[in-house]
């Protein structure tokens, strides 16, 4: 629905020092209708705040977290039909796409 991203950090001047913040915000409107008729639905808003700003994100990264409610499940490689472990959700991991190794490959 809205947002604002700063370019850079905020400054506020301090005693001790100039303070860094942001007012960067993202508002997101959802809409769910659980039940068969439109008087079961329900819009309602969420809003993030202080999101950091544009500078603080790397031009490229390859850092990559597992969906919430997901697992990435590693194998060994693609001959092997067991799982070697299972990711849980929020784990940080890194991925040199360049590596033929390390390509992603679809699992059923």
């Amino acid at each position: 629905v809205a947002y604002r991203i700063n370019r850079d950090y905020l400054t506020l001047p301090w005693e001790s020092g100039d303070l860094f913040y942001s007012s960067s915000f993202v508002l997101v409107r959802h809409h769910i209708q659980p039940g068969q008729t439109a008087a079961s639905s329900l819009t309602f808003y969420t809003l993030y705040m202080h999101l950091a700003p544009w500078s603080a994100y790397p031009e490229e990264s390859t850092a990559y977290k597992v969906a919430d409610g997901q697992h990435l499940k590693a194998y060994v490689d693609d001959t092997l039909q067991w799982t070697a472990t299972t990711l849980k959700p929020g784990t940080r991991v890194n991925w040199n796409k360049s590596d033929p190794a390390a390509q992603m490959t679809a699992r059923g």
